[in-house]
């Protein structure tokens, strides 16, 4: 094997090194460095198909014409690729748009590539689109009406529209498509007349279902070859790892021939600084290692966005799914190294090397999977399901929780922003963990309870207004059933619930009252006062905590039924 020039070592690493600095810029900057460039075919040709792919998106392919002049032909097939399908059935109009963007960005090289690069495609896009006719030696030019065109006076061809029936679907094609087609035809005709009389002898005979199919066919090869597998294989990302499985991978080694095929970089570039993921690449020594890790990670966010369904054409959509890989990686590598205090970049690092990304990825699914499992076991026999009532009856954040783990995939619901969003660390797991045990702890005191929530509409009700005003209508000698209290009849109990300490104005609940309510709690429930404290006591603390926050610092006299959200007042 002979090796290279040092002229074309040092000619390829200059390549290398704009392509690099081009990614790391925005979109419009990225493209005036290519444009300015003697090398600009070389850079372009040296991108990942999928990195020019965002490219392209990221500036909007109405302005990168230029730049989709100079992408190579597998440049352009993955964006026909892409954008040209809706699932498996092929997308028309996008199909029209993609290549119509293609045929004013180099209209000579675009029709040739169709012609033999892709001509089963365009036979289907042609079958969908047009109708040709042959003349017979007989037949008179004039028995053609006027929707009819020829370029040789045997062929005539009109533009139709015979898309499988879908109401989205224009029922014909625009005049810019009817133009860019023409155009298509003409100038194929101009430079290889052979060809466009074997496309449209072809055309006439497509089959439309089997060509369809075989196109698809062909396209899920090409993305699976790009880590973009089909559905039924990417929904594999979300199978659990058990935690006690620990599959490992071999150790990178340098291939004795390095692949040709780029190693997409858009993904790594959307990496937070601060995630343990990233932190952990910055350790890995080993440059075949990182490809190969980088390599990975790619090919896991691809199956990520085929799992979900998601159609990506913009890097800021692909952070979205960067983060979601980032997390659950991160809880992958704390549960795999069994110990948050022992676990730092380094150590994450060489747990990345030895376990494949994915797996990683699904042993950090895997536990968020087992407590939602958790809490759909838990919801289907729970006291709250009997009674039908709604999620939000549980409070916001303990609802967020509970509404997040009640979907196919679960979220995370961050009380600070009020939305949720994908776990990220071994905290969200904790918290999550937390709050559904709470969840259930009050629950299951509410079954042996006996409560009957039916009297007070289920958007008014909560946990903490149901347990406590129970709780007062049992001091106050009123009958213990959920029903608002009269604030005539509430003032006198407020007046003794709180005691404030000197020189402050808000009052704490003293702990005589929390007393009486566990044994009123235990008297409801049969359980001993001291079991319900160690089960339930930090709960109960946090239902006080609310009753202090709203009401400690109001007097008796100036409260307003309306804005008591812990007792049920009227």
């Amino acid at each position: 094997m002979t090796r290279q020039p040092a002229i074309i070592k040092e000619k390829l690493a200059a390549v290398a090194a704009q392509r690099q600095k081009a990614l790391s810029l925005p979109a419009k900057e990225a493209m005036d460095l290519i444009l300015g460039s003697p090398d600009a075919p070389a850079i372009v040709h040296s991108m990942a198909d999928q990195d020019f792919y965002f490219l392209v998106n990221d500036i909007g392919p109405e302005d990168a014409l230029e730049l989709l002049a100079l992408g190579s032909g597998s440049q352009w097939e993955h964006i026909t690729d892409i954008e040209c399908w809706h699932k498996d059935r092929i997308s028309g109009p996008e199909m029209l748009r993609w290549f119509d963007l293609l045929m004013r960005a180099d209209k000579n090289r675009f029709v040739q590539w169709m012609a033999a690069d892709k001509h089963e495609l365009l036979e289907l896009l042609l079958y969908y689109t047009t109708q040709a006719s042959a003349r017979e030696h007989d037949q008179e030019p004039s028995e053609f009406d006027e929707s009819f065109f020829t370029f040789d006076d045997v062929f005539y061809v009109r533009f139709t529209k015979r898309w499988p029936q879908d109401p989205d679907l224009p029922e014909t094609l625009e005049a810019d498509h009817e133009k860019m087609l023409y155009a298509f035809l003409k100038h194929l005709a101009e430079i290889d007349f052979i060809a466009y009389r074997d496309l449209l002898f072809y055309t006439a005979n497509v089959l439309p279902t089997e060509a369809e199919e075989e196109v698809f066919r062909q396209r899920s090869i090409r993305l699976a070859e790009k880590g973009l597998l089909p559905f039924d294989e990417a929904v594999g990302i979300y199978q659990p790892l058990p935690q006690g499985r620990k599959p490992v991978k071999k150790p990178a080694r340098r291939p004795a021939k390095r692949s040709r095929l780029p190693v997409p970089v858009v993904h790594h570039r959307l990496l937070k600084k601060t995630t343990l993921f990233a932190q952990a690449l910055e350790r890995v020594d080993s440059p075949a290692a990182l490809e190969e890790l980088s390599t990975e990670f790619a090919a896991l966010c691809n199956s990520i966005v085929v799992a979900d369904g998601a159609r990506l054409s913009a890097k800021k959509e692909l952070a979205h799914v960067v983060n979601k890989a980032c997390g659950y990686i991160a809880i992958g590598l704390f549960r795999l190294a069994e110990s948050k205090e022992t676990l730092n970049p380094s150590k994450a690092a060489a747990l990345m090397t030895t376990h494949a990304l994915g797996d990683i990825f699904r042993s950090g699914y895997g536990a968020a999977m087992e407590i939602k499992r958790t809490a759909d076991r838990w919801h289907s026999t729970s006291w709250c399901s009997a009674k039908q009532l709604p999620v939000s009856f549980w409070g916001e954040e303990r609802a967020g929780i509970l509404a997040g783990l009640l979907i196919k995939r679960p979220l995370f619901f961050d009380a600070q922003t009020g939305l949720p969003r994908e776990f990220e660390s071994m905290e969200d797991i904790d918290r999550t963990r937390a709050v559904l045990d709470e969840i259930m702890t009050i629950d299951g005191l509410l079954k042996k309870a006996d409560v009957d929530p039916a009297p007070v509409s289920g958007t008014v009700l909560t946990a903490t207004n149901l347990v406590l005003t129970l709780w007062a209508r049992s001091v106050l000698d009123l009958p213990e059933t959920v029903e608002f209290i009269p604030v005539n009849q509430f003032g006198p109990f407020l007046s003794g619930l709180f005691k404030k300490a000197e020189g402050k104005e808000d009052g704490r609940i003293q702990d005589d009252k929390k007393e009486s309510f566990l044994q009123w709690l235990s008297g409801r429930t049969g359980v001993e006062p001291h079991d319900i404290s160690a089960q339930a006591g930090h709960v109960l603390e946090r239902m006080f905590a609310e009753a202090e926050a709203e009401l400690g610092a109001v007097a008796p006299k100036d409260l307003d039924p309306k804005f008591v959200q812990v007792f049920l007042v009227s």
